[in-house]
């Protein structure tokens, strides 16, 4: 199931690992490039966001996504 975007006020401030984005980015808003997405956090000594290799300022968050397993997949049909 895919998870919706949310505002950033609702994100957890644990330090957890999240998918963050900003909706107001002037790239985005000015040029037409696409929202940045990227892992990161709350940073909870700094008490400040910290995304990996970002520097602007998240507006959204959502759950990370399960990570892949690492058992073999069933074979499939029909070769």
């Amino acid at each position: 199931m895919a998870s919706e975007w949310q505002p950033i006020e609702t994100a957890p401030r644990d330090g957890a690992a999240l998918l963050l984005a900003c909706a107001d980015w002037p790239h985005s808003t000015i040029l037409g490039k696409p929202v940045p997405t990227k892992v990161g956090g709350w940073d909870v000594d700094r008490r400040q966001w910290h995304i990996f290799g970002g520097t602007w300022k998240p507006t959204h968050w959502q759950p990370l996504p399960e990570p892949p397993t690492n058992q073999p997949q069933a074979a499939g049909g029909g070769e």
